[in-house]
């Protein structure tokens, strides 16, 4: 039975700002909560997932707790046999042996005991918590039931895959050969530890003998990564990290069970070309409608869990701790990483003090600087973005946009949520030739599709983005306004860096530029104050407000990995084209120079010596094309308040959002940063992500019902113990299961008055097998990405059972 979700802890909020942020390093989780206790911190930024650390933050009145779901256990196989290069055999080459693997592991004992009740389980490669589950809930719940714990049916398929492959059972061991049958079990020494062992257990249990190899990440990487036929592991105690709210899981077949994944372990699978043609499908969204690719999910759905070279156990829960007096809203996939937390936080306090296991780990810089998730905790507290993903729903909110229209193909399958974006279909959409198209270095401009496509270029979608009318009032944080410059270069580097004739061209930005290319049609300029643009794409996803937010992130000057201005860049692209600094880590190794970093250390010397040549000289990096929208005026400006703001900071980073850096002291890990006065958030404010809380399904009905009658239930969503208004529910389902746990009826619920109500029809009562029966009950709503569930077991008189 799927239920809703525990509500770990309600989020009270004040009605204070806080002015100033102190970051320090602390890498023990235990420590951090202790410091929290006393008051040395305020926050630590990391999910905690100890079990007894969470029962002390629960028990404490002094701690509170921001929860998200940031990572899935699952297991995952060696795929190479039957045999390996010495002759050991390697069950796990056989798919029914993986399939197995479901029946034998007890998902609830997982949760209940290994995480102390921190998570829940999942079976499928879909997170029961994301909205594709809820979309798909009449096929996955009926394979759900088909693969849960039966560790004798387990036993049967694994004991007939071992005679199959010519293996003896002797004595209660299994031998191959003459030699017993070893699994090899790649057990992770963090949280993950328990887990290794209670799969060593199981297989011990079955006749095999188990040799458990801890290791923590390098050596795991390192074991991994060798050769799959060398057998230096069959097993793998995976964690795959949920870095966004996923609204559409459609590529998660060809990510978990192809090997188009770059790394190990799922560069050597192998799939069955079935699955991997409906994974593909799914990827690239070739589907016709809707029920194409519901019938596409459903397919590989099947095939994967037949496949089952990963193995899904639990959705693992963690939270943020931090003092009782501070609130915060936290992304329920992504943690404190998405920046949503720095705009939301509230105390009494003037300053807030947090701790994150790592900081200043890499060098900073926008481009292709430090992408560890502590470090990006910090820098997306300082960068304003076109839009930001809602925490609890996954879709995205405007911060620097107005509204957006998406105009689709008919023969797409998009839907919108908010009223912020309009949504429109025609029969086909033509990219005006004056469209910028490619980027030439060769002769420092773009190219139009009229030169490149004179017969025309079609697109699947038209997005228009309006941009706030005070856009150009905006600041950076050196007091320089927003200026088209910023945005402009943005585009120009997607293609120059990527660009062999280029003299930036680094190698590591092609993979990310070809997956660009792919998909990109064409941008256009309509209106430059205020900023109107269009972008041309066949980039699709089912939420119309994830394709404005991809088509933004093209032009707005929030880049990778941090914020933008022109000017600031300038210097970076000038360091790098005379061999002095580099922007990323590969190519600074291939040059043997300094990876940049526009916060501390060596470069800085670097740049403040390029500042002082760049303001004598007026320097426009990409002068023939950004000389016709940047004036001398903005260039002098910007050089001396970038002059002014390195003399007074002692560092390059110019941001642009709610927080700016006012300290740096790289050594002992301190890091300050300071409200921005000049700082212009959304109008709309953030009051409504300031409280969280998951809702829940009342369902009622009779105990016992007359088949020849029919049964009528009724059911009510909640939150906060308020019932939700139908208007608030996106859709709702039933499903009606008899004991065999068969699904012998499902469909969607309509409202009847405030309420929704299922009337389950005599003929299908009377097909009801004898016992007792299950209705369930699913309500994806809107603003959440969470599904809520509820359900019932009543007993049918009179059906052909």
């Amino acid at each position: 039975m799927r239920k809703a979700l525990p509500l770990l802890f309600l989020i009270p909020f004040f009605a204070f700002g806080v002015e100033t942020l102190i970051f320090v390093e602390e890498p023990t989780a235990a420590k951090a909560v202790d410091m929290i206790r006393t008051g040395a911190l305020d926050l630590f930024g990391a999910g905690v997932v100890d079990p007894a650390l969470l029962e002390k933050i629960r028990t404490d009145p002094k701690l509170s707790c921001a929860p998200a779901y940031t990572a899935v256990w699952h297991l995952s196989f060696n795929p190479v046999g039957p045999l390996f290069s010495d002759g050991r055999l390697n069950p796990f080459s056989d798919p029914r042996a993986r399939e197995a693997m479901n029946w034998l592991l007890d998902r609830e004992y997982i949760v209940q005991e290994i995480l102390a009740g921190a998570g829940f389980p999942q079976i499928l490669p879909l997170r029961p918590i994301f909205p594709d589950y809820a979309r798909l809930a009449e096929y996955a719940r009926p394979l759900e039931l088909r693969y849960s714990f039966d560790p004798e049916r387990a036993k049967a398929t694994i004991f007939q895959v071992m005679r199959d492959l010519g293996a003896d059972f002797l004595n209660g061991r299994w031998f191959y050969e003459g030699v017993p049958v070893e699994i090899r079990i790649l057990i992770r020494t963090d949280a993950r530890r328990p887990l290794g062992d209670y799969v060593a257990r199981l297989l011990e249990d079955l006749g095999f003998s188990v040799r458990p190899i801890y290791a923590k990440y390098s050596e795991a990487l390192r074991i991994l990564s060798a050769p799959p036929e060398e057998g230096l592991w069959h097993i793998y105690t995976n964690s795959l990290v949920v870095s966004l709210i996923e609204r559409d899981e459609a590529a998660t077949f060809q990510l978990n069970y192809t090997p188009v994944f770059p790394y190990p372990p799922w560069q050597h699978l192998r799939p069955d070309p079935e699955l991997a043609e409906v994974a593909e499908k799914l990827a690239q969204g070739n589907y016709r409608d809707f029920a194409e690719r519901t019938a596409l999910m459903a397919k590989a759905l099947e095939l994967s869990m037949r496949d089952s070279s990963q193995v899904w156990l639990a959705v693992r829960s963690s939270c943020y701790p931090h003092s009782a007096d501070l609130a915060l809203s936290v992304d329920l996939a992504a943690g404190l990483s998405t920046g949503i937390w720095a705009r939301t936080l509230r105390t009494e306090k003037e300053a807030v003090k947090i701790a994150l296991p790592s900081l200043l780990s890499a060098p900073l810089n926008p481009v292709a600087g430090s992408f560890t998730v502590y470090d990006q905790t910090v820098i997306r507290a300082t960068t304003d973005f076109a839009l930001l993903p809602d925490p609890y729903s996954g879709l995205y909110i405007p911060v620097d946009l107005v509204k957006a229209e998406v105009y689709a193909v008919q023969s797409e399958t998009v839907e919108k949520t908010w009223d912020w974006v309009e949504l429109n279909f025609l029969p086909e959409i033509s990219v005006p030739k004056e469209a910028w198209l490619l980027w030439s270095a060769k002769e420092g401009r773009f190219q139009t599709v009229g030169e490149l496509h004179p017969e025309g270029l079609a697109a699947r979608f038209k997005v228009v983005l309006y941009f706030r009318p005070d856009l150009w009032e905006k600041t950076w944080h050196d007091g320089t306004r927003f200026s088209l410059g910023d945005f402009l270069l943005r585009f120009v580097l997607l293609f120059d860096r990527a660009d062999p004739q280029s003299p930036l061209f680094d190698e590591s930005a092609v993979p990310a530029f070809q997956a660009f290319r792919a998909h990109f049609r064409g941008l256009l300029i309509k209106s430059v104050d205020p900023l109107v643009v269009e972008v041309y794409t066949d980039l699709k996803f089912l939420d119309a407000e994830w394709i404005v937010a991809k088509a933004a992130e093209l032009i707005y000057p929030a880049y990778e990995m941090g914020p933008g201005p022109w000017h600031v860049l300038a210097l970076l692209l000038l360091s790098e084209g005379e061999k002095r600094l580099a922007l990323s880590q590969s190519k600074a190794k291939a040059l043997g120079v300094e990876w940049a970093n526009l916060l501390s250390g060596p470069s800085l010397a670097i740049l403040s010596e390029l500042l002082r040549a760049a303001a004598e000289e007026g320097f426009i990096p990409y002068a023939d094309f950004l000389g016709d929208f940047i004036g001398e005026e903005e260039i002098k400006e910007r050089y001396a308040a970038l002059a002014r703001f390195y003399e007074e900071r002692g560092h390059l980073w110019v941001g642009n959002g709610p927080f700016y850096v006012d300290l740096v002291k790289p050594v002992e890990k301190v890091l300050v940063l300071r409200r921005w006065p000049g700082h212009r958030d959304r109008p709309q404010g953030w009051e409504e992500w300031e409280r969280f809380s998951l809702p829940w399904v009342i369902l009622e009905g009779p105990a016992v019902v007359d088949a020849s009658l029919g049964a009528t239930f009724s059911f009510t969503v909640y939150q906060d113990d308020v019932a939700l208004s139908p208007s608030d529910v996106l859709f709702a389902k039933y499903l009606l299961f008899d004991a065999e746990k068969r699904l012998v009826d499902w469909g969607f619920v309509e409202p009847l008055g405030e309420r929704f109500q299922v009337r389950v029809r005599p003929e299908v009562l009377r097909g009801v097998s004898g016992g007792p029966a299950r209705l369930e009950v699913v309500a994806a709503l809107r603003g959440m990405a969470f599904s809520v569930w509820g359900s019932l077991t009543f007993t049918v008189l009179g059906s052909g059972g």
